[in-house]
Protein backbone atom coordinates (compact mmCIF):
# COMPACT_ATOMS: atom_id res chain seq x y z
CA UNK A 1 0.00 0.00 0.00
CA UNK A 2 1.07 3.34 -0.80
CA UNK A 3 0.52 6.74 0.96
CA UNK A 4 1.12 9.81 -0.41
CA UNK A 5 2.06 12.35 2.41
CA UNK A 6 2.31 15.76 2.30
CA UNK A 7 4.93 17.24 4.36
CA UNK A 8 5.63 21.00 5.20
CA UNK A 9 7.98 23.37 6.85
CA UNK A 10 9.38 26.54 7.22
CA UNK A 11 12.84 27.77 5.80
CA UNK A 12 14.85 30.40 7.98
CA UNK A 13 13.96 33.02 5.69
CA UNK A 14 10.03 32.81 6.02
CA UNK A 15 9.10 30.39 2.72
CA UNK A 16 6.74 27.41 3.47
CA UNK A 17 7.95 24.58 1.98
CA UNK A 18 6.16 21.15 0.98
CA UNK A 19 6.91 18.16 -0.49
CA UNK A 20 5.08 15.59 -1.59
CA UNK A 21 6.49 12.07 -0.42
CA UNK A 22 5.09 8.33 -1.20
CA UNK A 23 5.62 5.91 1.89
CA UNK A 24 5.03 2.66 1.16
CA UNK A 25 3.50 0.63 4.12
CA UNK A 26 1.73 -2.33 4.72
CA UNK A 27 -0.44 -4.14 7.43
CA UNK A 28 -1.16 -2.89 10.38
CA UNK A 29 0.79 -0.01 10.18
CA UNK A 30 -0.68 1.60 6.84
CA UNK A 31 -3.98 0.97 8.76
CA UNK A 32 -2.97 2.71 11.77
CA UNK A 33 -1.87 5.53 9.97
CA UNK A 34 -4.86 5.83 7.80
CA UNK A 35 -7.48 5.72 10.91
CA UNK A 36 -5.03 8.51 12.53
CA UNK A 37 -4.77 10.61 9.39
CA UNK A 38 -8.75 10.71 8.95
CA UNK A 39 -9.68 11.06 12.95
CA UNK A 40 -7.11 13.99 12.87
CA UNK A 41 -8.30 15.47 9.51
CA UNK A 42 -9.64 18.72 9.96
CA UNK A 43 -12.75 20.66 7.56
CA UNK A 44 -11.18 20.92 3.73
CA UNK A 45 -11.63 24.89 4.01
CA UNK A 46 -10.27 25.43 7.68
CA UNK A 47 -7.04 25.31 8.88
CA UNK A 48 -5.34 23.63 11.93
CA UNK A 49 -3.86 25.55 14.77
CA UNK A 50 -0.39 24.65 13.58
CA UNK A 51 -0.57 25.70 9.81
CA UNK A 52 -1.96 28.96 11.25
CA UNK A 53 0.80 29.64 13.09
CA UNK A 54 3.68 28.68 10.32
CA UNK A 55 1.81 30.87 7.95
CA UNK A 56 1.80 33.44 10.16
CA UNK A 57 6.00 33.14 11.01
CA UNK A 58 6.48 32.91 7.28
CA UNK A 59 4.61 36.29 7.02
CA UNK A 60 6.67 37.99 10.04
CA UNK A 61 9.91 36.36 8.95
CA UNK A 62 9.03 38.05 4.74
CA UNK A 63 7.66 41.30 6.35
CA UNK A 64 11.15 41.44 8.95
CA UNK A 65 13.40 40.43 6.18
CA UNK A 66 12.04 43.25 3.97
CA UNK A 67 12.32 45.68 7.48
CA UNK A 68 8.81 45.91 7.71
CA UNK A 69 8.98 45.79 11.68
CA UNK A 70 5.76 46.88 12.23
CA UNK A 71 4.09 44.09 10.28
CA UNK A 72 6.01 41.48 12.23
CA UNK A 73 5.18 43.17 15.41
CA UNK A 74 2.00 42.93 14.84
CA UNK A 75 1.82 39.50 14.16
CA UNK A 76 2.84 38.62 17.64
CA UNK A 77 -0.49 37.43 18.60
CA UNK A 78 -1.01 35.48 16.25
CA UNK A 79 2.13 34.00 16.38
CA UNK A 80 1.45 32.89 20.02
CA UNK A 81 -1.53 31.70 19.52
CA UNK A 82 0.10 29.37 16.28
CA UNK A 83 0.78 26.32 18.86
CA UNK A 84 4.28 26.47 17.38
CA UNK A 85 6.83 23.91 18.00
CA UNK A 86 9.97 26.17 16.91
CA UNK A 87 8.67 29.77 19.33
CA UNK A 88 12.10 30.57 19.13
CA UNK A 89 12.12 31.98 15.74
CA UNK A 90 8.97 33.43 16.39
CA UNK A 91 10.46 35.28 19.63
CA UNK A 92 13.63 36.76 17.67
CA UNK A 93 11.69 38.18 15.19
CA UNK A 94 9.33 39.79 17.22
CA UNK A 95 11.83 40.63 19.75
CA UNK A 96 14.14 42.46 17.26
CA UNK A 97 11.15 44.52 15.75
CA UNK A 98 9.91 45.31 19.59
CA UNK A 99 13.29 46.73 19.82
CA UNK A 100 13.64 48.70 16.90
CA UNK A 101 10.04 49.86 17.09
CA UNK A 102 10.79 51.19 21.07
CA UNK A 103 8.31 48.58 23.10
CA UNK A 104 11.55 47.75 25.20
CA UNK A 105 9.19 45.51 27.95
CA UNK A 106 8.14 43.20 24.73
CA UNK A 107 11.45 42.78 23.62
CA UNK A 108 12.83 41.95 27.19
CA UNK A 109 10.22 39.52 27.68
CA UNK A 110 10.74 37.67 24.18
CA UNK A 111 14.35 37.91 24.98
CA UNK A 112 14.86 36.88 28.35
CA UNK A 113 12.85 33.67 27.35
CA UNK A 114 15.19 33.19 24.25
CA UNK A 115 18.09 33.55 26.52
CA UNK A 116 16.64 30.67 28.68
CA UNK A 117 16.49 28.07 26.00
CA UNK A 118 19.65 26.58 25.86
CA UNK A 119 18.93 24.45 22.56
CA UNK A 120 18.05 27.54 20.39
CA UNK A 121 20.18 28.99 17.85
CA UNK A 122 19.39 32.61 19.13
CA UNK A 123 19.75 32.11 22.87
CA UNK A 124 23.79 33.46 22.85
CA UNK A 125 22.21 36.74 20.80
CA UNK A 126 19.21 36.85 22.61
CA UNK A 127 21.61 37.82 25.90
CA UNK A 128 23.33 40.63 23.80
CA UNK A 129 19.67 41.58 23.34
CA UNK A 130 19.07 42.05 26.84
CA UNK A 131 21.95 44.40 27.30
CA UNK A 132 20.58 46.57 24.70
CA UNK A 133 17.19 46.93 25.99
CA UNK A 134 18.46 47.76 29.18
CA UNK A 135 20.74 50.57 26.94
CA UNK A 136 17.62 51.79 25.29
CA UNK A 137 15.32 51.76 28.37
CA UNK A 138 17.82 53.75 30.23
CA UNK A 139 19.27 51.47 32.93
CA UNK A 140 23.12 51.97 31.85
CA UNK A 141 24.70 51.02 34.55
CA UNK A 142 22.83 47.42 34.46
CA UNK A 143 23.76 47.87 30.48
CA UNK A 144 27.13 48.68 31.41
CA UNK A 145 27.26 45.15 33.50
CA UNK A 146 25.26 42.77 30.96
CA UNK A 147 27.87 44.29 28.47
CA UNK A 148 30.93 43.69 30.88
CA UNK A 149 29.84 40.00 31.30
CA UNK A 150 29.36 39.85 27.53
CA UNK A 151 32.87 41.08 26.43
CA UNK A 152 34.71 38.85 29.67
CA UNK A 153 32.36 35.79 27.68
CA UNK A 154 33.39 36.75 24.17
CA UNK A 155 37.34 36.58 24.52
CA UNK A 156 36.59 32.88 25.22
CA UNK A 157 34.44 32.53 21.91
CA UNK A 158 35.48 32.17 18.71
CA UNK A 159 32.67 34.01 17.00
CA UNK A 160 30.70 36.30 19.51
CA UNK A 161 27.38 36.78 18.93
CA UNK A 162 27.12 40.89 19.39
CA UNK A 163 29.01 43.80 18.39
CA UNK A 164 32.32 44.00 20.55
CA UNK A 165 32.95 47.63 19.56
CA UNK A 166 29.37 49.43 20.46
CA UNK A 167 29.59 46.82 23.79
CA UNK A 168 33.04 48.54 24.87
CA UNK A 169 31.74 52.16 23.50
CA UNK A 170 28.63 51.80 25.64
CA UNK A 171 30.88 50.79 28.54
CA UNK A 172 33.16 53.61 28.55
CA UNK A 173 29.85 56.23 27.89
CA UNK A 174 28.40 54.29 30.85
CA UNK A 175 30.92 54.73 33.46
CA UNK A 176 31.65 58.59 32.53
CA UNK A 177 28.21 58.93 33.24
CA UNK A 178 28.79 57.28 36.42
CA UNK A 179 31.63 59.78 36.86
CA UNK A 180 34.55 56.53 36.34
CA UNK A 181 36.79 58.99 34.31
CA UNK A 182 39.85 57.17 34.20
CA UNK A 183 37.78 53.63 33.11
CA UNK A 184 35.77 55.64 30.72
CA UNK A 185 39.25 56.78 29.10
CA UNK A 186 40.73 53.33 29.23
CA UNK A 187 37.79 51.91 27.70
CA UNK A 188 37.71 54.43 24.62
CA UNK A 189 41.18 54.38 24.42
CA UNK A 190 41.15 50.45 24.38
CA UNK A 191 38.27 50.27 21.02
CA UNK A 192 40.13 52.65 19.06
CA UNK A 193 43.33 50.75 20.21
CA UNK A 194 42.10 47.53 19.29
CA UNK A 195 39.16 47.69 17.02
CA UNK A 196 40.65 50.37 14.73
CA UNK A 197 38.42 49.76 12.35
CA UNK A 198 35.61 49.90 14.33
CA UNK A 199 32.97 52.48 13.01
CA UNK A 200 32.80 54.03 16.31
CA UNK A 201 37.11 53.79 16.52
CA UNK A 202 37.28 57.10 15.69
CA UNK A 203 34.34 58.43 17.94
CA UNK A 204 35.69 56.45 20.74
CA UNK A 205 39.05 58.55 20.01
CA UNK A 206 37.28 62.24 20.24
CA UNK A 207 35.83 61.23 23.29
CA UNK A 208 39.09 59.78 24.98
CA UNK A 209 40.70 63.12 24.12
CA UNK A 210 37.87 64.74 25.41
CA UNK A 211 38.05 63.14 28.67
CA UNK A 212 41.26 62.86 29.10
CA UNK A 213 43.52 65.21 27.19
CA UNK A 214 46.10 64.38 24.19
CA UNK A 215 48.22 61.99 26.86
CA UNK A 216 44.95 60.06 26.63
CA UNK A 217 45.09 59.22 22.70
CA UNK A 218 48.82 59.87 22.63
CA UNK A 219 50.55 57.23 20.49
CA UNK A 220 54.66 55.36 21.19
CA UNK A 221 56.27 53.46 18.07
CA UNK A 222 54.68 49.76 19.79
CA UNK A 223 51.51 51.00 19.54
CA UNK A 224 51.22 52.07 16.13
CA UNK A 225 52.93 48.99 15.17
CA UNK A 226 49.65 47.29 16.91
CA UNK A 227 47.37 49.43 15.75
CA UNK A 228 48.91 48.86 12.19
CA UNK A 229 48.74 45.26 13.06
CA UNK A 230 44.94 45.48 13.83
CA UNK A 231 44.39 46.97 10.80
CA UNK A 232 46.19 44.68 8.67
CA UNK A 233 43.76 41.50 10.77
CA UNK A 234 40.84 43.39 9.93
CA UNK A 235 41.44 43.73 6.16
CA UNK A 236 42.07 47.92 6.51
CA UNK A 237 45.65 47.54 4.57
CA UNK A 238 46.00 50.99 3.24
CA UNK A 239 44.92 52.50 6.87
CA UNK A 240 47.49 50.27 8.43
CA UNK A 241 49.90 51.38 5.61
CA UNK A 242 49.55 54.81 6.57
CA UNK A 243 49.95 53.94 10.37
CA UNK A 244 53.25 52.79 9.90
CA UNK A 245 53.69 55.60 7.74
CA UNK A 246 53.68 57.46 11.16
CA UNK A 247 56.29 55.87 12.42
CA UNK A 248 58.81 58.18 11.81
CA UNK A 249 62.53 59.20 12.94
CA UNK A 250 65.02 56.86 14.05
CA UNK A 251 64.19 54.06 15.06
CA UNK A 252 66.26 51.47 17.64
CA UNK A 253 67.04 48.47 15.90
CA UNK A 254 64.14 46.25 17.24
CA UNK A 255 62.05 48.68 16.44
CA UNK A 256 62.88 49.05 12.96
CA UNK A 257 62.40 45.19 12.75
CA UNK A 258 58.77 45.09 13.79
CA UNK A 259 58.23 47.77 11.46
CA UNK A 260 59.42 46.29 8.06
CA UNK A 261 57.95 42.99 9.92
CA UNK A 262 54.33 44.58 9.42
CA UNK A 263 55.03 46.45 6.75
CA UNK A 264 55.99 43.61 4.71
CA UNK A 265 52.94 41.44 6.48
CA UNK A 266 50.70 44.04 5.09
CA UNK A 267 51.99 44.42 1.83
CA UNK A 268 51.56 40.95 1.37
CA UNK A 269 48.52 40.99 2.67
CA UNK A 270 47.34 43.66 0.15
CA UNK A 271 48.53 41.90 -2.68
CA UNK A 272 50.53 44.97 -3.79
CA UNK A 273 53.89 45.69 -4.43
CA UNK A 274 55.07 42.08 -3.87
CA UNK A 275 58.85 42.41 -4.34
CA UNK A 276 59.46 45.12 -1.80
CA UNK A 277 57.34 42.76 0.73
CA UNK A 278 59.61 39.88 -0.23
CA UNK A 279 62.74 41.97 0.68
CA UNK A 280 61.11 43.12 4.01
CA UNK A 281 60.30 40.11 5.17
CA UNK A 282 63.44 37.86 3.93
CA UNK A 283 65.87 40.45 5.66
CA UNK A 284 63.87 40.47 9.14
CA UNK A 285 63.19 36.68 9.42
CA UNK A 286 66.39 35.61 11.62
CA UNK A 287 65.08 38.50 13.87
CA UNK A 288 61.38 37.78 14.36
CA UNK A 289 60.94 35.76 16.87
CA UNK A 290 58.24 33.22 16.64
CA UNK A 291 56.98 34.78 13.30
CA UNK A 292 60.51 33.77 11.42
CA UNK A 293 58.97 30.71 9.82
CA UNK A 294 55.79 32.89 8.44
CA UNK A 295 58.26 35.44 7.67
CA UNK A 296 60.69 33.33 5.60
CA UNK A 297 57.87 31.28 3.99
CA UNK A 298 55.73 34.20 2.67
CA UNK A 299 59.04 36.42 1.99
CA UNK A 300 59.54 33.04 -0.78
CA UNK A 301 56.07 33.33 -1.66
CA UNK A 302 56.45 37.06 -2.33
CA UNK A 303 59.28 37.16 -4.13
CA UNK A 304 57.35 33.95 -6.54
CA UNK A 305 54.82 36.10 -6.94
CA UNK A 306 56.96 38.76 -7.81
CA UNK A 307 58.42 36.86 -11.09
CA UNK A 308 61.51 36.45 -9.34
CA UNK A 309 61.04 32.40 -9.11
CA UNK A 310 64.62 31.21 -9.26
CA UNK A 311 64.86 33.18 -6.03
CA UNK A 312 61.94 31.88 -4.20
CA UNK A 313 63.08 27.94 -4.89
CA UNK A 314 66.09 29.12 -3.11
CA UNK A 315 64.03 30.52 0.19
CA UNK A 316 62.14 27.65 0.21
CA UNK A 317 64.95 24.98 0.71
CA UNK A 318 66.52 27.51 3.06
CA UNK A 319 62.50 27.54 4.83
CA UNK A 320 62.52 23.63 4.61
CA UNK A 321 65.71 23.16 6.19
CA UNK A 322 65.50 25.53 8.84
CA UNK A 323 62.10 25.17 10.11
CA UNK A 324 60.95 21.46 9.13
CA UNK A 325 58.51 21.47 11.57
CA UNK A 326 57.08 24.78 10.86
CA UNK A 327 52.77 24.52 9.52
CA UNK A 328 54.90 26.22 6.14
CA UNK A 329 57.55 23.35 5.54
CA UNK A 330 55.27 20.87 4.02
CA UNK A 331 54.22 23.91 1.44
CA UNK A 332 57.13 24.80 1.07
CA UNK A 333 58.69 21.89 0.02
CA UNK A 334 55.97 21.20 -2.42
CA UNK A 335 56.45 24.73 -4.62
CA UNK A 336 60.20 24.58 -4.59
CA UNK A 337 59.69 21.26 -6.49
CA UNK A 338 56.78 23.22 -8.33
CA UNK A 339 58.51 25.92 -9.47
CA UNK A 340 61.04 23.89 -11.31
CA UNK A 341 58.93 21.52 -12.94
CA UNK A 342 57.33 25.35 -14.19
CA UNK A 343 60.87 26.42 -15.55
CA UNK A 344 61.02 22.99 -17.46
CA UNK A 345 63.85 21.72 -14.68
CA UNK A 346 61.62 18.56 -14.19
CA UNK A 347 64.70 16.25 -12.69
CA UNK A 348 65.55 19.11 -10.42
CA UNK A 349 61.95 19.04 -9.17
CA UNK A 350 61.61 15.42 -8.70
CA UNK A 351 63.73 14.98 -5.57
CA UNK A 352 61.69 18.18 -4.36
CA UNK A 353 58.97 16.65 -4.28
CA UNK A 354 59.55 13.10 -3.68
CA UNK A 355 60.83 14.55 -0.60
CA UNK A 356 57.42 16.26 0.50
CA UNK A 357 55.45 13.14 -0.17
CA UNK A 358 57.55 11.08 1.53
CA UNK A 359 58.00 14.12 5.22
CA UNK A 360 54.37 15.63 4.62
CA UNK A 361 52.27 13.31 2.72
CA UNK A 362 48.69 14.87 4.36
CA UNK A 363 48.96 18.31 3.11
CA UNK A 364 47.06 19.55 0.51
CA UNK A 365 48.86 20.00 -2.15
CA UNK A 366 50.25 15.98 -1.54
CA UNK A 367 47.93 14.68 -4.57
CA UNK A 368 49.77 17.68 -6.93
CA UNK A 369 53.11 16.98 -6.21
CA UNK A 370 52.79 13.53 -6.92
CA UNK A 371 51.38 14.06 -10.46
CA UNK A 372 54.18 16.33 -10.90
CA UNK A 373 56.63 14.15 -10.06
CA UNK A 374 55.42 11.08 -11.59
CA UNK A 375 55.41 13.17 -14.68
CA UNK A 376 58.65 14.19 -14.24
CA UNK A 377 60.09 11.34 -13.74
CA UNK A 378 58.61 9.55 -16.28
CA UNK A 379 59.38 12.51 -19.15
CA UNK A 380 61.64 11.59 -22.26
CA UNK A 381 65.00 13.25 -21.39
CA UNK A 382 64.56 14.80 -24.91
CA UNK A 383 61.97 16.69 -23.39
CA UNK A 384 63.61 17.84 -20.52
CA UNK A 385 64.85 21.35 -20.06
Amino acid sequence: MALFVQVCWLSDCGHVYSHTVNARVTGALAIALATAMQLSAAPADAETRGTRGTRALGEAFRAFRAGDYRTTYNLRRRLDRGGLANRDYADYAVGQSALLLGDVAEAQRRFARLASNRRSRFADTARWRLADCDWQAGDLRGARQRYARLLAAAARQRQPAGDLGLARYRVATALAQEGMTERAVAEYRGLWMQLPAHPLADDARAQARRLGGDDAVALSVSDRIARADRLTEQKKWRTAVLELDAVAGPLAPDQQDKKNLQLGRTLFKMRRQYEMAGRLLLDVWPRAGRDSDWALFHGARALSRAHRDREAIGWYQKGGARFPRSEWAGEAQYLAGWLEFNLGNYEAAVPHLRRMLRRYPPICCADSGAACAAGGARRPRSCRG
